[in-house]
């Protein structure tokens, strides 16, 4: 979990009461409004009914991980530019902690609110996104056209959500193998040929349609292959690490912060959802 203020967590379960209070103390306004439509958005599960008999009932209450978690989106609300975006903390609890956290279910709509709403990128976005992709490509002897061509057709490609394969693998090597050849991303074993990034880019773009509608069932295969992976990965990027050379490849392969790894979280979702139920849809020819 991100790292807490003092006295921000508790364990005890809240009401809705409680959950407004929690929310004043630390400046932020909520409303009973306000909180079940962040339920609906998949930042909050359902609380739990209480029933005291002769048909009476005392007010529902959240979890002591659930109250921790609204605590954590009051405080994050006012820097976020969307309530989207906080979409992050319940999938990132849900994929490192698992249901404990955060229940699968939960986990899905939270999903689907942060891929309709913020993975589908306005073309300037996707302009930001794309400068940052061609640094990764880019070669000191790359023509300075071809590098703007780039640019503008993945940042196109992630707009419109789908782009011509071949165009793209031409584009990209006009840019990251001219004149060498042979050029790859990354060192062995994870080494990555420009094929092999187009194809990436193709499971990102999947991914995005299947996380629109995502299931629970699509979700639970995603966060098993995810603990399945994610050790193998921890024991062998210590050695990668050290033996890449190009300065701009080294943050793809350093340890992320657990900041990082909140923020990263739904993208990392989305690709294994592409990876796993994305079929060849995000090769799709424009």
């Amino acid at each position: 979990m991100p790292k807490a203020e003092p006295g921000q967590w508790t364990h005890e379960a809240g009401t809705i009461d409680d959950l407004i209070e929690d929310a004043h103390n630390l400046g932020f306004r909520a409303t009973k409004r306000m909180i079940y439509d962040w339920v609906g958005l998949g930042l909050l599960e359902h609380p739990v009914r209480r029933t005291r008999g002769e048909g009476g009932s005392d007010k529902a209450l959240w979890s002591w991980q659930q109250r921790n978690l609204f605590r954590l989106l009051a405080s994050h609300r006012s820097q976020t530019k969307s309530v989207a975006q906080l979409a992050k903390f319940p999938i990132g609890l849900w994929l490192y902690f698992g249901e404990s956290y955060v229940p699968t279910s939960q986990a899905a709509r939270a999903m689907r609110t942060w891929a309709i709403r913020e993975a589908n990128p306005s073309m300037r976005a996707s302009l930001v996104s794309a400068r940052e992709l061609v640094k990764l490509l880019d070669q000191p002897d790359s023509d300075p056209e071809a590098r703007r061509d780039l640019v503008g057709l993945i940042a196109e490609s992630a707009h419109k959500g789908t782009f011509d394969r071949d165009e793209l693998l031409q584009t990209i090597w006009a840019v990251f193998d001219s004149p060498d050849e042979g050029r790859v991303l990354g060192v062995a074993p994870l080494a990555i040929s420009p094929e092999q990034f187009v194809d990436f880019l193709a499971t990102r773009l999947a991914g995005v349609r299947v996380a629109q509608n995502v299931t629970e069932e699509q979700l639970f295969a995603v966060w098993r292959a995810n603990q399945a992976a994610r050790p193998g990965w921890e024991t062998m990027r210590p050695d990668i690490e050290p033996r890449v050379t190009r300065k701009v490849e080294r943050p793809l392969f350093a340890a992320e912060t657990n900041q990082q790894l909140f923020d990263n979280a739904p993208t990392t979702v989305l690709t294994l959802l592409g990876m796993f139920f994305g079929g060849q849809r995000g090769q799709n020819q424009a």
